[in-house]
């Protein structure tokens, strides 16, 4: 490689640099618990064939019950593959369906910046527009098995709760549509297992919203 790669951590969570090395808090996980997170490495020109590793994931936890620290740590490499086989793969269709989700919060963070400056009409066709994006990209994804059919029913219900939003806010004042756009947010980006559920904005309590 000619230069380092970039890294992007894509749900925005608390991050530091320690030298070269990123420092990402993820929080609390308790038992049972399953998290998915997506970092986005732009990799530069690598001037000859062959295996090459990129960067080293460490996860760094204490295991509470047992008053033990753990850390396991994981290679990202890249070429792992010869050429003419790398051709012939596809876009493993679980981290394909994580980024869409995780683009479309960014347009869900854009139109509420727009809702709270009165921009509603320009909230709702942006909103309308990523829902419709998120439907075209779900047609391109092939259901080969149970991971790709789940991966697609993921990005239809992230579409659907998308258009509900645009409804929220053509519909209703704009500090009501907005936190329920904020909820939607918040709730699509802390990565928990709970986060891909449907939920119709307009059936969320309000006293979570304060």
């Amino acid at each position: 490689m000619t230069t380092a790669p970039a890294i992007e951590i894509l749900q925005r969570l608390p991050y530091w640099k320690d030298g070269e090395t990123y420092v990402l808090q993820l929080g609390d996980l308790f038992s049972g618990e399953n998290r998915r997170f997506v970092i986005d490495i732009e990799v530069p020109g690598i001037a000859a064939l062959g295996l090459c590793k990129l960067a080293d994931l460490t996860i760094e936890y204490l295991n509470l019950a047992d008053r033990q620290e753990i850390s396991v740590t994981l290679p990202v490499n890249v070429n792992v593959v010869p050429g003419d086989v790398a051709a012939g793969r596809v876009a493993d269709p679980v981290v394909r369906a994580e980024r869409l989700i995780l683009d479309a919060q960014n347009s869900k963070a854009l139109a509420t910046d727009e809702l709270l400056t009165g921009n509603v009409k320009e909230a709702a066709t942006r909103l309308k527009g990523t829902a419709a994006n998120l439907r075209r990209q779900a047609s391109l994804i092939p259901v080969t098995d149970e991971r790709s059919a789940e991966s697609l029913e993921l990005i239809k219900v992230e579409a659907d709760e998308i258009d509900a939003l645009a409804k929220t806010a053509e519909e209703n004042d704009v500090i009501y549509a907005s936190k329920r756009m904020t909820e939607s947010y918040s709730r699509k980006t802390r990565a928990k297992n709970d986060r891909n559920q449907i939920v119709d904005p307009t059936t969320i309590p309000d006293e979570f919203l304060n």
